[in-house]
């Protein structure tokens, strides 16, 4: 490809919608704050995490302890997008 052919490539390429049009187009109502909907997924992602840590303690079976190692993970990775977002003030 000649460099020619690309120039024309780029110009004739329509532009990229900006983030905001988009969340528009996705859901155009805007988004509600909701603490009653905030404390329910922390407490929920922190029930996952002791669960899974609990099984790792208590549970007397090695396939058990893996499987709850992977849910207190998730559950750990949960907690961290839920305290991200709301560090950055978006709530759910």
């Amino acid at each position: 490809m000649t460099s020619v052919a690309l120039r024309v490539t780029r110009a004739a390429a329509a532009p990229c919608p900006k983030p905001s049009e988009l969340r528009t187009l996705a859901s155009p109502s805007p988004p509600r704050p909701s603490t009653r909907a905030g404390v329910c997924f922390a407490l929920g992602d922190y029930g996952l995490l002791c669960g899974g840590l609990a099984s790792v303690v208590i549970a007397p079976w090695w396939a058990v302890k893996v499987m709850g190692a992977g849910v207190a993970g998730v559950a750990a990775a949960m907690l961290f997008a839920l305290a991200h977002d709301a560090a950055l003030r978006r709530r759910t």
